[in-house]
């Protein structure tokens, strides 16, 4: 993805902890959980009620200059999903919203890194256009059409063996941030 942006877990955390909505120690801890497990950033934020929904996407999108867009308000076209790995959105609750040549519009849950935008990216030649949208949304339309991946291993009902990496929640007992 050739953007004017990289996105990084880090630099957002940092928004988040200047902005006064998450606590610095509480955002070392999540970020080594993040690494530690390659559960979603975002989305453990808001599980976890450190941040709201709503805050987080509002605070990308004003450190980012993006526009805020779900699912709910602009569904995905029909062609889309063609070609992607299910699992791997699901993983990253990614939504593509729809496609224009090499162009593909993405639905992000609040944020994610430019290397798993880069995943996405349609082609030698293609672009990716980010899109904030909410964490819940895009998991919820997730799980809504698409049922979860077996794990590694695990036989399907049709004898396949599944080939997504299985999610993992994680239960973290962390104090909340002041604000």
């Amino acid at each position: 993805m050739k953007s004017a942006h990289r996105f990084d877990y880090a630099r957002f955390g940092e928004a988040l902890v200047e902005r006064g909505l998450l606590d610095r120690n509480v955002l070392t801890h999540v970020l080594h959980q993040c690494n530690a497990t390659r559960s979603l950033f975002t989305e453990l934020l808001v599980r976890e009620n450190l941040v709201s929904d709503w805050e987080l996407s509002r605070v990308a999108c004003e450190l980012y200059h993006l526009p805020f867009l779900t699912v709910e308000q602009y569904p995905p076209s029909a062609t889309a999903l063609d070609g992607y790995d299910i699992g791997y959105l699901r993983h990253y609750a990614l939504v593509p919203l729809d496609r224009f040549g090499g162009l593909v519009t993405v639905a992000m849950p609040g944020l994610v890194t430019s290397e798993v935008l880069e995943g996405l990216r349609p082609g030698q030649n293609g672009r990716v256009l980010a899109v904030v949208g909410s964490v819940m949304s895009n998991r919820r339309w997730l799980e809504e059409r698409f049922a979860p991946a077996a794990p590694v291993g695990v036989k399907t009902a049709a004898g396949a063996k599944g080939g997504a990496t299985p999610q993992k929640t994680i239960a973290m007992s962390l104090p909340q941030s002041g604000a």
